[in-house]
């Protein structure tokens, strides 16, 4: 289910941020990511969400991160990685699924992240 059809949507404080592949919802402290159907979210991509991030919360920030897999895509699992390594902002991340392939995809994609 889309963030903006949730009960939260209008109970909490959030600025929406289109980009060319996805919609991510900046709360306090967490950020939401949707991404678009088919993509391969690639560092290019990465980088761009993670200046956005950096610009919004500052560049010492540490948020939460949501990934809510309402679209099937593909993420390069060396994101996580190098997202840690050059910027550790994310306390914690979560993905949200919906189907049974979402969930196998999500659990490789934890070996590769050092946040619970």
């Amino acid at each position: 289910m889309q963030f903006k059809k949730t009960k939260y949507f209008n109970s909490m404080t959030h600025k929406e941020i289109e980009l060319p592949f996805g919609t991510y919802y900046f709360c306090n402290n967490i950020v939401i990511s949707e991404l678009n159907e088919g993509v391969h979210f690639d560092w290019d991509k990465c980088s761009m969400m993670i200046n956005k991030i950096l610009e919004f919360y500052g560049e010492d920030c540490k948020i939460g991160f949501i990934s809510n897999r309402i679209n099937n895509y593909s993420v390069d699992p060396n994101n996580w990685v190098r997202a840690h390594s050059e910027y550790n902002f994310m306390i914690a991340s979560a993905i949200i699924i919906y189907q049974n392939s979402s969930y196998k995809v999500a659990t490789l994609e934890k070996y590769f992240s050092q946040k619970n």
